[in-house]
């Protein structure tokens, strides 16, 4: 158990993908600590909105005044426009697709900066009436925390991808009360690939977060949906069409957001959130639905309540200002809204298969719960984790078939039809981040440069006398580091010395060999950071145009104090190793 937790031992074990145990152990961890992050993230809106909403009821905005329709969201804007005109444009990146970024582009390393503007805006915005989702701002707050956690540890960045992923799925699980949609998530739209080594941490932390929500708030679901199927196959065809409606309602969903991002990049950004206060509070004069999260809508859509006039108008109200919100950069999440939006567009299809069928068993409360999933699923492009949402919050195995047809009809309809990505990957085209997105990348995500560097590597000047040639090939390592002056310059293999030794020791009169000139293959040498993943170490490869990289430890930076050496050719094993263990390889 000592070794266990040695924190050093722990560092070298977590630089490959073998320490399952330990990283388990550390996903359960960020499952605890994202779990309190989030129950006291929902605090600091619900309690106001128990206190101060009429009757006590945290979502019941339906029934403020015009008044309060209209200016509690544009001050909330206005409030929210002032703090991040006050901040850096890279500071105020928030939300999953800021996580999806920084996974992709910076080995998992989520700033603090950043988390404390999605706590305060994110909750800002929840409690002022803006469209807005809890659940892409819980997400940042845990992946950010259990980032920090790994950063805080200084744990290899493979390690640190694994519990960013850890934090998500905790915070999802505990934001919907969802322990299997939230791993289903974290490695679908977070890391993008299902491996052992990253799922069973995920489900620990996943599941730890849930334990932390039912403590404070119970075990009871988030939504109280009612039981039912379909009432025969004839229902299939309208599933399909439904799923089809769904998809395209995700389509112009994500297609508006893109369409604002990009003609809004040069406002001010007082001035574009000033503009979502402006819409959120003329529209909520006609459709107050469309402020807060909105679950009292859902609820009221499951349970069949609401009228098919009603339901069109949140969907086309809920719709347009959602996309606005997120496409001038409120950060409100777009998970939440999705949900709305799916609950009752799905909601008045029901109505319209009802009214084309009256002989029929179609009911609007089903088609309320499928197109919730379908809304969710085709917009992030997560089918599966759609899917274990849509089972875990009814709790009824009878709609998986139904569910399926309309996630994956809407699903394609997106991708295929429409040639539309998901909208986090949207949002950040839309502000020209590149995501190198690649299988290779994958692989070398998992592994960190310190289980595949050679250690204890000699340094030598580059000159040296017979005598320190023959001490340095005594010490048996692979790689000799040739010094400019205080600084490495240049990897020599040991082989090539020893041959240059070998051919010239009949020659008496050499006393001394320049290693930079005698036959060889020589490798310019570039820094990396100890805890880097083997990617990064092959991009500064790519970067520095060299072919090799010398580590050194992220505390010690400007003291010389060289770790180890990795070399393209080492990393390009690892790669053919993975791609020879693949199950495609074999097949």
């Amino acid at each position: 158990m000592r070794h266990l937790f040695s924190l050093k031992l722990l560092r070298d074990q977590l630089a490959s993908t073998q320490a399952l145990t330990q990283l388990s152990i550390l996903g359960f961890i960020s499952g605890i600590v994202t779990g309190l992050i989030i129950v006291i993230f929902r605090f600091t809106f619900e309690k106001p909105h128990t206190l101060l909403l009429p009757g006590n009821n945290p979502e019941d905005f339906e029934r403020l005044s015009n008044f309060q329709h209209f200016f509690l969201p544009l001050g909330g804007a206005l409030v929210i426009g002032a703090i991040l005109h006050y901040v850096s444009p890279e500071n105020r990146r928030t939300g999953i697709a800021h996580i999806i970024e920084r996974l992709e582009n910076y080995q998992g390393n989520l700033p603090f900066k950043n988390f404390m503007l999605q706590f305060s805006t994110g909750a800002l915005s929840i409690l002022s009436g803006l469209s807005a989702g809890r659940e892409g701002a819980a997400a940042h707050l845990g992946a950010t925390i259990s980032s920090q956690l790994g950063q805080w540890l200084e744990l290899p960045n493979n390690a640190v991808r694994i519990l960013v992923a850890c934090g998500a799925a905790a915070a999802i699980s505990a934001s919907f009360n969802t322990p299997i949609a939230g791993v289903i998530f974290a490695m679908e739209v977070i890391l993008k690939e299902y491996t052992i080594s990253s799922v069973t941490p995920i489900i620990l932390a996943s599941v730890a977060g849930a334990i932390v929500t039912h403590f404070f708030y119970g075990a009871t679901p988030a939504f109280d949906v009612p039981i039912f199927t379909i009432g025969s196959l004839e229902e299939i065809p309208f599933l399909l069409l439904t799923g089809f409606i769904m998809g395209a309602l995700a389509s112009l969903f994500i297609w508006l957001i893109r369409l604002t991002s990009d003609r809004s990049q040069a406002l001010p950004v007082f001035f574009k959130l000033t503009l979502v206060g402006l819409c959120t509070g003329t529209c909520a004069l006609i459709v107050p639905q469309v402020m807060g999260i909105g679950y009292d809508t859902v609820e009221a859509a499951f349970q069949g309540s609401l009228s098919f006039q009603i339901l069109c108008l949140i969907m086309a109200a809920k719709l347009l200002l959602t996309s606005l919100s997120v496409g001038l950069g409120s950060p409100s999440g777009v998970i939440g809204p999705t949900v709305v939006i799916g609950a009752v567009a799905g909601g008045a299809m029901g109505y319209i298969g009802s009214y084309l069928a009256p002989d029929s068993d179609i009911n609007q409360e089903l088609y309320a719960m499928l197109g919730m999933a379908a809304m969710m699923g085709a917009t992030l492009q997560a089918p599966l984790a759609a899917l274990t949402t849509l089972m875990e919050l009814t709790a009824n195995t009878h709609i998986i078939m139904p569910g399926m047809l309309v996630i994956v009809v809407s699903n394609l309809v997106v991708s295929e039809l429409f040639k539309l990505e998901s909208v986090f990957t949207t949002l950040l085209i839309s502000q020209n981040i590149d995501l190198k997105t690649h299988p290779l990348n994958q692989v070398l995500d998992r592994t960190s440069v310190f289980s595949v560097m050679s250690i204890n590597i000699p340094l030598s000047p580059s000159v040296i006398t017979v005598k320190q040639a023959h001490e340095l090939l005594a010490q048996r390592k692979k790689w000799i580091i040739i010094m400019a002056g205080e600084q490495p310059a240049v990897l020599l293999s040991t082989t090539d010395l020893a041959r240059h030794i070998e051919q010239t020791r009949e020659d008496g009169q050499i006393t001394f060999i320049s290693l930079l000139n005698i036959p060889a293959q020589r490798f310019d040498l570039a820094p990396v950071n100890l805890r880097s993943t083997l990617r990064h170490a092959l991009e500064q490869m790519d970067l520095h145009n060299v072919d090799a990289l010398y580590a050194h430890p992220s505390s010690l930076e400007g003291v010389l104090n060289i770790k180890g050496v990795v070399t393209r050719q080492a990393i390009e094993k690892i790669y053919r190793y993975n791609k020879s263990q693949s199950p495609s390889h074999h097949n």
